[in-house]
């Protein structure tokens, strides 16, 4: 007997209930869920990849609530789920973990080697007489993207190590289908695929994985690699992942796979579902200030590019600078959304665009710790995972053809002087890059920082009120030369 089971997974949801053009919202993303649900109800599992509860205004608790209104059946940790240190964490798995499997087979706890507390490195789950095992491991590069002392903590380990060990356990345990669910990143560029999800699908090919999924970075991946189907997507739930798995039971094995994205934008899931639209409501109702309380206009689209200058980062690195009066100002791209959609702007539409309202810090640098800063980001393992900075009060050119180490061709002020190696600049940035964060820690630990009593978003808000207005344009701050993998859509 062959029995058909549909898995649909998804990571980096953050909680975005609220739907827009860009956005599905709760409402869609639930129903495109049930379309399969419903065909096949006792053997569909909903699996989510991690990076859910510490973004958007409601976090936490409300987040986890509509997880389990989804109907999640496994849920991984990723690694802005330790944006707000271990106790914020802890509460929130102990909130969760008797209902929703938390998994975390490759994180623990440096003092005593234990696994995040009520975490487990798998479960099995079984359906329709089948045990089917998922092992759930989060990027390694998890300790250096998250602000040092809400990590220092944990540490993190080997991926491919970590499903090595728990494979064998599971199978001991009768699993007869196996599932890695992996807050990991990946990329797939004019028909090149790589990053850290294939490392890891290439360190694990030794073993009988049926699926293995992603998360963590943008684009959607649905494609067989050698025997076994990669699923990677569901940012913000602008897609959905479905991957149907037909088991013989004679054999013992999945006998074909078979992998499909569904994208929950679409109008056919905009269908009112009673249990939702009210949760819904009830959970943004407190911050309708934030919804419309309008400061300023996009006359466009202002959009964020990760691999290149853009002009959504360009204006938050200008507001900052404008705020505190340094004379350069610098943050990660890994933090913000795609874009400011046109028209008003409001305090939800720079949350939406810059997740995290930190205090801002500032400190002095020297023109040759600044080009080590653009070294160290343009090495290409580190760039692979973070992508760019974006900046302001200088111009900076990379050539992407040349070795590491020698990647930065110029750094000069906008009257055309270049940034001298003994010169000595005030620099803004956030709590985040200022402890250290996109495996920055060498250079950032290099110089006294001091916090100031300004958060980021106060600092934009100000400037925009300031502009009024704003578009897509830029001013070419950023000159790359040679090639780089891009990323155009978050």
């Amino acid at each position: 007997m062959v029995i058909k089971f549909d898995i649909l997974n998804h990571a980096d949801f953050c909680g975005e209930f609220r739907g827009d053009k860009y956005i599905p919202g709760l409402r869609k993303f639930h129903n495109a869920i049930e379309t399969v649900r419903e065909k096949n109800p006792d053997n569909t599992l909903l699996l989510d990849a991690g990076d859910e509860i510490n973004r958007l205004l409601w976090h936490g608790r409300d987040v986890i609530d509509g997880m389990e209104l989804i109907g999640t059946d496994a849920w991984t940790l990723g690694n802005h789920e330790f944006d707000r240190g271990r106790e914020s964490l802890e509460e929130n798995v102990e909130y969760i973990h008797k209902k929703i499997p938390v998994l975390c087979a490759n994180i623990r706890n440096k003092n005593n080697g234990e696994p995040v507390k009520n975490t487990v490195p798998y479960v099995i789950l079984e359906r329709s007489g089948v045990k089917i095992g998922i092992i759930g491991v989060t990027t390694e590069y998890t300790e250096k993207m998250v602000t040092y002392p809400f990590f220092e903590p944990f540490e993190t380990s080997s991926a491919a190590d970590a499903v090595h060990r728990c494979f064998r356990e599971v199978k001991e345990k009768g699993a007869q289908i196996i599932i890695v669910l992996a807050h990991i990143g990946a990329y797939s560029n004019d028909g090149i695929y790589g990053g850290e999800l294939f490392e890891l699908l290439e360190n694990i090919r030794d073993l009988d994985i049926d699926l293995l999924i992603g998360g963590h970075t943008p684009g959607d991946i649905c494609q067989t690699f050698d025997g076994i189907m990669v699923n990677k997507g569901g940012f913000s739930g602008k897609s959905l992942l479905h991957t149907t798995l037909y088991f013989d039971t004679e054999q013992n094995k999945v006998i074909k796979a078979e992998g499909e994205i569904l994208y929950p934008l679409e109008e056919k899931y905009d269908v009112p579902c009673q249990k939702i639209d009210e949760f819904t409501e009830k959970v943004l109702k407190p911050f309708d200030l934030y919804f419309n309380d309008v400061f300023a206009v996009a006359t466009e689209d202002v959009n964020m590019n990760y691999g290149r200058e853009s002009a959504m980062g360009d204006l938050f690195a200008d507001a900052v600078r404008w705020k505190t009066g340094t004379d350069f100002s610098y943050f990660n791209t890994t933090s913000c959304g795609p874009r400011i959609p046109e028209g008003n702007i409001t305090r939800y539409s720079i949350k939406q665009a810059i997740y995290f309202d930190e205090h801002i810090h500032i400190a002095k640098f020297t023109g040759h710790q600044i080009r080590k800063l653009f070294e160290t980001v343009h090495n290409p393992d580190i760039y692979s995972k973070n992508f760019n900075l974006y900046f302001s009060g200088l111009k900076v050119t990379i050539d992407h053809d040349r070795e590491y180490g020698h990647k930065v061709v110029s750094i000069k002020h906008f009257d055309g002087r270049d940034v001298r190696e003994d010169e000595v600049l005030s620099v803004a940035t956030s709590a985040y890059m200022a402890s250290g964060g996109n495996d920055t820690r060498k250079i950032a630990g290099e110089v006294n920082w001091k916090e100031t009593d300004i958060f980021i978003h106060d600092a934009i808000k100000d400037y925009l009120t300031e502009k009024k207005s704003i578009d897509n344009s830029i001013d070419n701050r950023y000159v790359f030369l040679g090639r780089a993998v891009e990323y155009d859509d978050h």
